[in-house]
């Protein structure tokens, strides 16, 4: 079967991470794809439906879009058009353009039982079918022991005044979606500078610095007067001055670290959270999630979470992202407890990071893209 991929991934965010994942996953399938690239610049995504690779789409038998649902679109000279979207949101509004774009479709693939239960009585004649979470092909290869090391040979928090503590660290933009303010209030009102630990978070992009600050005093002033300034616990927020973080600086992370924390408003599994799991790292990510329904208690701590309206003061694009969806935020309480038990239960949090050796086993194996085999096939 030939199968024309197309999406973002070649971009250096998570939206390029996941099309990345997704594309080696297909490739796993024994078929044919070919694969071609689409960017989201600002509030637009430069369109793929004119380039001449696109529209001679009687070589291909079937299109995968990994783009977001309003950029959709349906092509009759394939057999099948299949759209795989990463689902952040539940969406309210039966006549948005995400679920108008959906029912052109034949198939929807979506990686959150949640989201795909609500498309299912949505999107009309269009099947929606659910999908694992899958991760880039080469971090297996990218953790294999010393390949890391090898690259980067200095270390990331190696001599620095974090080597000798226990280190949260979390990465993204400093945006709200990120659930940036609930982290820093759960860590702030849990813990002090009596505790041997640091929260280090890392920014995928440079963000001003007056910006870091700002919202770092917000949370301390969101949580009241807990603690005097000289008892707040160590934070440290790793601001890349012009390109983005390297991908050997973010494997070197999750190898030093000891447990990371995603608490983002998304339904689906964030892949820093599978990179996480394949360093032997714990990581502390929102029940509700794809990646919770993956990994479980037995390979993370699950974080307690709300579904809310979506209400930002910043968005990407105007029409995603809005009232008309809906998400999961985290619970501030349940956050810190469950950095608490990270931080003291070493025996807990030796448990569970055995337990990802078999999870990263798992998600590497042959047998864990048969389902994605047989979806195509049908």
């Amino acid at each position: 079967m030939n199968i024309l991929f197309v999406g973002p991934y070649k971009q250096r965010n998570e939206a390029g991470r996941k099309s990345r994942a997704l594309l080696g996953a297909l490739k796993r399938t024994g078929n044919t794809i070919t694969s071609r690239p689409i960017f989201f610049v600002g509030n637009t995504v430069w369109l793929y439906t004119e380039d001449a690779e696109y529209t001679a789409s009687t070589t291909y038998d079937v299109v995968v879009q990994n783009v977001a649902p309003a950029f959709a679109v349906y092509d009759g000279k394939f057999k099948k058009n299949i759209g795989v979207f990463n689902t952040d949101t539940l969406d309210t509004a039966p006549c948005s353009i995400a679920i108008s774009r959906m029912k052109l479709l034949d198939e929807v693939w979506v990686e959150n039982a949640d989201t795909c239960k609500s498309l299912q009585g949505a999107t009309g004649t269009t099947n929606v079918a659910l999908i694992k979470p899958y991760a880039d092909p080469s971090l297996q290869e990218s953790f294999s022991e010393g390949d890391v090391a090898r690259r980067f040979p200095q270390g990331l928090i190696r001599n620095t005044p974090f080597q000798d503590k226990f280190i949260f660290y979390a990465m993204g933009s400093f945006g709200e979606r990120e659930g940036v303010q609930e982290l820093l209030c759960a860590y702030f009102s849990e813990f002090s500078a009596h505790d041997n630990c640091a929260l280090i978070y890392v920014l995928e992009d440079h963000v001003d610095a007056s910006k870091i600050n700002s919202l770092v005093d917000s949370c301390h002033k969101r949580i009241g007067a807990v603690r005097p300034p000289s008892q707040r616990p160590l934070i440290h927020v790793m601001n890349p001055d012009a390109n983005s973080l390297t991908v050997e600086a973010r494997l070197m992370l999750h190898k030093e670290a000891d447990c990371f924390i995603c608490p983002d408003y998304s339904l689906n599994c964030n892949s820093l959270i599978l990179e996480a799991v394949y360093a032997q790292n714990t990581p502390i990510i929102n029940k509700n999630t794809a990646a919770y329904e993956l990994l479980g208690e037995s390979s993370s701590w699950g974080v307690d979470s709300y579904e809310e309206k979506c209400m930002l003061s910043e968005r990407s694009f105007d029409d995603m992202f809005t009232s008309n969806e809906t998400c999961v935020k985290p619970i501030v309480k349940s956050i810190s407890q469950s950095m608490r038990e990270a931080y003291t239960n070493k025996f807990l949090r030796e448990k569970k990071r055995a337990h990802n050796i078999e999870t990263a086993q798992m998600i590497s194996s042959d047998t864990y893209y048969e389902s994605l085999k047989e979806l195509l096939c049908s």
